[in-house]
C-alpha cells in the first residue's frame, strides 16, 4: 500500500489534518551531495533502500558533467559537433545499467536513447532560447531516470521527480515555498502508487519559464526547499564535508541548535548556507549530516537541542583592541557617528564591538598603517587606545542566563589571563571575548574542560 494510504513501508509520522484540510505525509528527505562516476548510484540505492526516505535528491555524476560542460561550450560556441561527447555519455550510462542487471529492460534502454536523442537534437542547434540549460535538465533527469531502474531491481517504486516543473525560483532567487508545496501536493496525488521520488540536484524553473540551477553552494538550501514543499521533518545529507566548521577540535558537542549553528556561520566558518538555517528553523526541519564513508555515522545534527553548555569554540586572530574615548567635542550621537565613518573612510573591519554614550570598543581587523590614519583622523575628538596582537573567542552553546552562574565559571576558569574585552552579543548562544593572541590556546583549553 503506498505510502499517503496509510502503508506502513516508511518510519516517519503522520501530521494530523487540520479540519477541511488536506496535510500531506511528514517524511525524509535523503540527499547526496557528490558521485564522482555512477558507479556511486548502487551504494546510493542501497542506503535508500536502508533508510526508506520519501525523496532522494541525487547530483550528476562528476564524469557525465564535465561532458555536459563540454557539450554546453560546443553549442555556445559553435564549435565541432558534440556527437563524441554525447556517445560517451551513452557508453557511460549503458555500462551502469549493465553493470546493476538493468541492461535487459527495454523500456528503460529505449528511455535512455530517447533523453539522448533530445540531448543530440538541442545541440544540433535546435530552437530553444537556453539549450545549454536544456541540455543539463535533461541530463540531470537522465541520471534520475537510471536511479530509479536501480531502486526498481531492489523492489522499491521509484519515479522521477522533475523539479523543473514544481519548484520555482523568485525575484529574490530563492525558491519559491508555497508554490513548490501547491505543485508538490498535485504531484503526489497524480504518482499515487511510487513509494520513493528521485530528485535532480539544483534543478528549478526560472521567471522566464526556462529551466534553471541555483548555485552549487547552495545545494543545501535546495535540499530544505524540497523538505519544506514536501513538509518533511527530516533532511539527511550524505557526503557534505563539514570540516569548516570552527575549532573542529574543540568541539564539545556535534549537536546543535539552528541559533547555534547561526552563530557559526556569523563567524565566518561555512558548515551549511545560512538561507538553509532559516528556513529549516521556520518550518522545523531537522538536518544530519552522514560521513560519506561511513553512512550510519552522524557527523552533525542541526535542529535538536541537547544539555552541552559549550558545542565549539572558535577563535579569530590576528585582530587588533581599539577603544575611542570622547574628548567632548561634539554630542554623544555624533561621536559615535564619526568613529563609524573614520572606520569605514579606512576599510577597517569591525568584528565586535561594545559602546556607551562616551567611549567605543571595537574588534577590528585592519592593517597597523590604517589604525594610524583612523588614530589621526579621529585625534581632535577622542582618545585612542590600540593593542595589537589579540586575539577573539567566540564561545558558542547554551550560553543563555537560565543556566546560572555559567558566565562565572567561564571567567573563574580563565581567571589568570588578561581579557580586554566582554561581550554576550545580541543572542544567547554566543559569548566572545578578547585577549591576547599568545593566550587564545591555552584560553580554549581551560574552557573545553567546562561541564556545567
Amino acid at each position: 500500500m503506498p505510502l499517503w494510504q496509510g502503508g506502513a513501508v516508511r518510519h516517519v509520522s503522520m501530521k494530523q489534518p487540520e479540519s477541511g484540510k488536506e496535510q500531506i505525509k511528514k517524511m525524509k528527505i535523503l540527499k547526496f551531495d557528490k558521485a564522482v562516476n555512477e558507479a556511486a548510484f548502487g551504494r546510493m540505492a542501497d542506503l535508500a533502500q536502508e533508510s526508506h526516505p520519501y525523496v532522494i535528491v541525487i547530483p550528476t555524476p562528476d564524469n557525465i558533467e564535465k561532458l555536459r560542460q563540454d557539450i554546453s561550450v560546443r553549442v555556445l560556441r559553435d564549435y565541432s559537433p558534440a556527437d563524441e561527447a554525447i556517445d560517451k555519455i551513452e557508453d557511460r550510462i549503458m555500462a551502469a545499467t549493465a553493470a546493476y542487471g538493468c541492461a535487459d529492460d527495454a523500456g528503460l534502454c529505449s528511455h535512455i536513447k530517447k533523453r539522448l536523442a533530445k540531448v543530440r537534437l538541442i545541440a544540433k542547434g535546435a530552437d530553444i532560447s537556453a539549450p545549454d540549460r536544456e541540455i543539463r535538465r535533461e541530463l540531470s533527469l537522465l541520471t534520475c531516470d537510471l536511479m530509479c531502474a536501480f531502486l526498481a531491481r531492489r523492489g522499491l517504486r521509484a519515479k522521477t521527480l522533475d523539479t523543473s516543473m514544481l519548484m520555482q525560483v523568485n525575484q529574490e532567487d530563492r525558491i519559491d515555498i508555497p508554490y513548490a508545496r501547491i505543485a508538490v501536493r498535485h504531484h503526489v496525488n497524480d504518482n499515487r502508487d511510487a513509494e520513493i521520488f528521485v530528485a535532480p540536484s539544483l534543478l528549478c524553473r526560472g521567471l522566464s519559464e526556462t529551466p534553471c540551477f541555483i548555485d552549487r553552494r547552495r545545494s543545501d538550501y535546495y535540499a530544505v526547499a524540497i523538505a519544506a514543499a514536501f513538509n518533511a521533518d527530516k533532511v539527511s545529507i550524505v557526503g557534505k564535508p563539514v570540516t569548516d566548521m570552527p575549532s573542529t577540535s574543540d568541539c564539545q558537542s556535534r549537536t546543535l541548535t539552528y541559533e547555534e549553528a547561526e552563530n557559526i556561520v556569523d563567524t565566518g566558518s561555512y558548515i551549511i548556507y545560512m538561507d538553509s538555517i532559516t528556513l529549516a528553523c521556520r518550518r522545523s526541519i531537522e538536518l544530519k549530516f552522514y560521513d560519506s564513508s561511513n553512512p550510519s555515522n552522524v557527523v552533525l545534527t542541526v535542529g535538536h537541542h541537547d544539555d552541552t553548555p559549550i558545542k565549539t569554540i572558535h577563535i579569530k586572530n590576528g585582530l587588533t583592541f581599539v577603544r575611542f574615548t570622547s574628548l567632548h567635542q561634539l554630542p554623544d550621537f555624533l561621536f559615535i557617528g564619526r568613529v563609524f565613518k573614520a572606520i569605514d573612510r579606512f576599510k577597517a573591519d569591525i568584528v565586535a564591538m561594545s559602546s556607551s554614550a562616551a567611549s567605543v570598543a571595537m574588534m577590528v581587523s585592519a592593517s597597523r598603517d590604517a589604525i594610524r590614519l583612523i588614530q589621526k583622523d579621529l585625534s581632535d575628538v577622542a582618545e585612542m587606545v590600540a593593542d595589537n596582537g589579540m586575539a577573539l573567542v567566540r564561545i558558542i552553546g547554551s550560553t543563555s542566563w537560565e543556566r546560572v552562574h555559567l558566565e562565572t565559571v567561564i571567567m573563574d576558569s580563565i581567571r589568570d589571563f588578561p581579557v580586554s574585552f566582554i561581550s554576550f552579543g545580541d543572542t544567547s548562544q554566543c559569548f566572545t571575548l578578547a585577549v591576547r593572541t599568545a593566550d587564545s590556546q591555552k584560553i580554549v583549553e581551560r574552557l573545553k574542560a567546562i561541564k556545567a
